[in-house]
């Protein structure tokens, strides 16, 4: 489902991803529990293989183990304890926050943008 993903990825210096820092599916459990909404297939498929990357220098937010969190800034359940209440309330953290995670889309944006696929 993804091969098309994966192969522009590894073709492109666009993006730098670190082995190994894949997360693991208890994590997407709990942060989902805590945001009240189901992550994007996508982005639940990158966090499960890849995990953490740079796309042109911005980290794509991730999900890091409970005990490292509290100071992770990429870290999406960090950013939403820190969002303000009135907008967690709203919605309009989730509606912004979820089109960030779909990973395909932002990733596929960003290569276009500079010129690595068309």
């Amino acid at each position: 489902m993804y091969s098309s993903l994966i192969e522009k990825l590894e073709h492109t210096e666009a993006i730098r991803w670190f082995p190994n820092h894949q997360v693991q599916e208890s994590w997407i459990v709990e942060v989902e529990q805590e945001l009240g909404f189901s992550l994007p297939p996508s982005y639940r498929w990158w966090l499960l293989n890849y995990g953490q990357a740079l796309l042109s220098g911005t980290e794509i937010l991730t999900i890091t183990s409970s005990e490292h969190r509290e100071y992770t800034d990429a870290d999406i359940l960090y950013r939403y304890r820190l969002a303000d209440e009135e907008a967690k309330k709203e919605g309009s953290w989730s509606c912004l926050y979820r089109t960030r995670m779909n990973i395909t889309t932002l990733i596929r944006r960003r290569l276009i943008t500079l010129g690595s696929i068309k």
